[in-house]
């Protein structure tokens, strides 16, 4: 409803007006339990993203952005709103500054608790000079936890 405001299809979003009584709920429906990956789906995961990036026709290798959002827990938006100054190669750290936005353009977080740094990440951080992008990162993960936000999927 709200990109049909913002693209002026609907002047108002009746969503909007509904209070918390007039909102369905379900309170007998147990929600949906989060999967939580194990430890071989995330290493599987991260091999077929490795397999398919040395394809021919591979235009991409999504393998260092799948273990930067597995060993940090980001958020999609987050991952794809980083840009080279949010890396911190001294601490060893990202700073989370911005966001992608569904409409392709960076944005705030949607909170002042999003404007963050994530901790120390040493062991894991290595850069690749020959990139041009946040995404060239390397060996991102390997060797440390895995956040535990990255292993919940709904």
């Amino acid at each position: 409803m709200a990109y049909a405001v913002r693209k002026k299809l609907i002047g108002v979003n009746p969503c909007d007006q509904l209070t918390e009584d007039d909102r369905p709920h379900t309170p007998d429906e147990e929600p949906q339990a989060l999967h939580e990956w194990t430890d071989s789906e995330m290493k599987g995961l991260v091999a077929a993203a490795e397999e398919l990036a040395r394809q021919p026709q591979a235009r991409y290798d999504y393998s260092a952005l799948l273990r930067t959002a597995l060993a940090t827990g980001l958020r999609q938006s987050e991952l794809l709103g980083l840009k080279w100054c949010d890396i911190d190669l001294t601490e060893g750290e990202l700073h989370v500054r911005r966001q992608w936005t569904r409409a392709g353009e960076y944005a705030a977080p949607k909170t002042k608790a999003s404007v963050r740094r994530v901790p120390p990440m040493r062991r894991t951080l290595s850069i690749s000079d020959t990139r041009t992008s946040p995404w060239g990162l390397t060996q991102l993960g390997r060797g440390t936890e895995v956040s535990s936000a990255a292993r919940r999927t709904s």
